[in-house]
């Protein structure tokens, strides 16, 4: 079966302006405002169809310039693979207003090798504190592919009101930790040889009473060691009640509150002066107080084309902001300046999970932001090195088979053509009486309101996105009130496969199953004289006939959520490679020559060599 959709190459940015307002003026119910409406959207010469929601009718109109592009059955990516994966795990929060603000932004899902046998697990986080619910849980992966709830033997079966998960190797001693974020809290858990968890926040000095969401790990001060960065959320009071249009509760929106500092605390097991898990908050010494906002999302990575590990933090109706590293322990706050901070006509979008990727193949990479329902997503590509330039439009994400309110997202290649595709997953963060009900049997009846679909692109490999959302209806058909979402290689096979954590349902676990898929290559790249941990904040540049698919060793994107480290190079119809370069934190680079695609290897910096 194919679709043919036919897209719009050239839509003047005055039309994207007027239709961006339009629906904005929509969105908000201001009815009488109409009229202004229109008049702007006169000004711009014609309504752009090719973001209109009528792809559902299978075809896509437009005129101008337009392109063809079969979505056939070969599109077919994901399969739902849960029942044979893990045992029903639903995050239903149990606070007794259920209109309690953090109930509405979900929990994450931690991908980590708890016992280092090769094989990804699972940790999945619930909101409640009710000693009549489960907490958090475990689900280690066996041999033969199932996985074991093992939460009770690793000591992990919190409960709080858990947001956000970051992984890494906090001590050195070669073994994956766990930093958890929640509302107005912490957590810190030492991996003891793998075989159980010991919780030592006490001891680290980590102290966070404002409300933490996504966290990311990284070596910021190029010490040695990992240090933690937490985006915090807004200033939430409890006792603040708050209503839909038709005076309804409902819950509150960023905009009542005020924006919190984000958090930035450094390991100092490399002072000579302490035993390890202890870190220093250097929040207001490195120039992160002096500019809050309502953090949702963050990455740490170098976004200047310096060298240096920057910290980008993903803002709730406000604008991003960027912290450019100095080093010399500051940071100076530089979203604007480099084109980041908003969208390509000025707007500040409610901006939540962020995806990192060479999407266009030019040895830069690119972020895309998901947004509400009443905007469009943002995609900024990179170039030149530390500028970034909305190109949403021109690479086709207007156009939408449905509209959602976007949360977790995973910018990757998931075919292994050499092109990184997109899967975002939706909902909704106010009841909407126009919703489309198609949403799981399976969610709880006050979230169902909140269901949303997900939604999957193909990067056609010439600088567009193609809608393959229809084509997928394991991920696609029916609604969550889709939350996080994480990539992982659950079978070691070359194609990544996905985790969701929805609210008010049960997790959800999709394995890839494109037909069509390219030769590959994955890649560990560790640090042998620090515990041969994880190097986190590398670049990866995969060679072949002199093209570079580059690549980036993080686990700390999306939203709420830490992803597999590990790195998969598609190479698309390439047997093998001829050079793979790492260039490790430090800055220094390190060639480790040619080999065959389609197996993992692992990088150990100093070597030269690429170990099987």
């Amino acid at each position: 079966m194919a679709i043919k959709v036919n897209l719009e190459r050239n839509i003047p940015l005055i039309t994207y302006a007027a239709y961006n307002y339009v629906t904005q003026c929509l969105a908000r119910n201001r009815a009488f405002r109409g009229l202004s409406c229109l008049f702007f959207l006169l000004l711009a010469g014609c309504w752009p169809d090719s973001v209109s929601n009528t792809a559902n009718q299978g075809e896509v109109e437009s005129s101008g310039i337009q392109q063809s592009i079969q979505v056939s059955d070969t599109d077919v990516w994901f399969k739902d693979v849960t029942k044979d994966v893990v045992a029903e795990f639903v995050n239903e929060p149990d606070h007794v207003n259920p209109y309690h603000m953090p109930n509405s932004v979900g929990s994450g899902v931690g991908v980590l090798d708890v016992n280092k046998d090769g094989l990804m697990d699972l940790y999945f986080l619930r909101m409640t504190v009710s000693q009549d619910s489960p907490g958090n849980c475990l689900y280690v992966q066996q041999a033969n592919g199932g996985f074991v709830d093992k939460t009770a033997e690793y000591q992990l079966g919190l409960r709080g009101y858990f947001h956000g998960v970051g992984v890494g190797d906090l001590n050195n001693d070669g073994w994956d930790d766990l930093v958890l974020t929640e509302y107005q809290g912490i957590r810190v858990f030492r991996n003891r040889d793998g075989k159980t968890f010991e919780d030592v926040t006490a001891q680290s000095g980590l102290v966070n009473s404002a409300w933490g969401m996504s966290v990311s790990i990284a070596d910021y001060d190029a010490d040695g060691w990992l240090d933690i960065v937490v985006a915090n959320y807004v200033h939430y009071d409890p006792s603040k009640k708050c209503r839909s249009p038709r005076g309804d509760s409902e819950f509150c929106g960023p905009q009542q509150f005020s924006g919190s500092a984000s958090k930035l605390f450094r390991n100092l097991g490399g002072s000579g002066e302490v035993t390890t898990f202890q870190f220093q908050d250097v929040s207001v010494q490195s120039g992160l107080a002096a500019k809050p906002g309502p953090g949702l999302g963050v990455v740490c990575l170098d976004f200047s084309g310096d060298g240096l590990v920057d910290l980008f933090f993903a803002d709730d109706m406000q604008p991003n902001r960027l912290f450019v590293n100095q080093g010399d322990g500051t940071f100076k706050e530089e979203a604007g300046l480099r084109g980041i901070a908003v969208d390509g006509i000025g707007q500040a979008k409610a901006d939540m999970g962020i995806g990192i990727a060479d999407v266009d193949r030019n040895g830069l990479l690119d972020v895309f932001i998901t947004h509400l329902k009443t905007e469009n997503h943002t995609l900024w590509t990179q170039g030149p090195a530390g500028i970034y330039t909305d190109r949403t439009l021109v690479t086709g994400l207007l156009t939408r088979q449905w509209k959602g309110t976007a949360f977790g997202t995973i910018l990757a290649d998931f075919d292994t053509d050499g092109w990184a595709d997109l899967v975002m997953v939706n909902g909704a963060i106010r009841r909407n009486d126009f919703q489309d009900r198609t949403f799981r049997d399976e969610v709880r009846d006050f979230w169902k309101p909140y269901a949303q679909r997900a939604q999957a692109y193909r990067n056609d490999g010439d600088g567009r996105f193609v809608e393959i959302s229809s084509m997928n209806p394991d991920l696609s058909d029916k609604g969550d009130v889709g939350r996080g979402l994480a990539a992982v290689d659950l079978d070691n096979d070359g194609a990544l496969d996905l985790v969701m954590t929805p609210i008010g349902s049960p997790v959800r676990v999709f394995q890839n199953v494109a037909s069509k898929r390219g030769n590959w290559v994955g890649i560990s790249a560790v640090l042998p004289d620090q515990g041969g941990r994880t190097a986190l904040g590398s670049i990866v540049d995969v060679i072949v006939k002199g093209q570079v698919f580059r690549s980036v060793v993080h686990s700390g994107y999306s939203y709420l959520c830490a992803n597999d480290p590990r790195v998969i190079v598609g190479l698309g119809s390439a047997t093998e490679y001829d050079d793979i370069q790492v260039i490790w934190p430090g800055r220094e680079r390190e060639s480790f020559g040619a080999g065959k695609a389609n197996g993992y290897v692992q990088l150990q910096k100093g070597s030269g060599q690429i170990q099987k």
